[in-house]
């Protein structure tokens, strides 16, 4: 068995400078993308939760009015704060606006914070008056 062994060149020993910069620019930048992507999503988690207390929250507020009688011409337009949740930033306002004879619009406002801006969601149905 005859082994023949050539003579190394420049390229054969190491990689180059270039190629260890072009190597470290892709990952710096797969990293940077996984990160922002990550970043995002908890952001965005977060304001679906906001979100989702705000709307669970105004829930409870028109299924109180609903149960009760509603004649049409109610309102509280100042924010109040939700019973109960103290440390909250929620608060809510009522509206309730008659229709026509038989029916009664109620209308509940929630107002949050989101990243230092006013934010509000707003629910509104229809009751049968009496």
């Amino acid at each position: 068995m005859i082994i023949i062994m050539r003579p190394f060149s420049r390229h054969d020993r190491a990689f180059t400078l270039i190629e260890v910069l072009v190597a470290a620019a892709i990952l710096v930048l797969v990293a940077a993308t996984a990160v922002n992507m990550l970043v995002s999503g908890k952001m965005a988690a977060q304001a679906a939760w906001e979100d989702t207390v705000a709307v669970n929250a105004a829930q409870a507020v028109m299924e109180e009015l609903l149960a009760g009688s509603l004649t049409g011409g109610e309102r509280r337009d100042d924010p109040q704060p939700f019973p109960g949740a103290s440390g909250y930033t929620y608060t809510y306002s009522v509206g309730t606006y008659q229709q026509d004879g038989r029916l009664v619009q109620v209308r509940v406002t929630v107002h949050y914070q989101h990243q230092g801006q006013e934010r509000q969601l707003e629910l509104v149905t229809l009751k049968r008056k009496g």
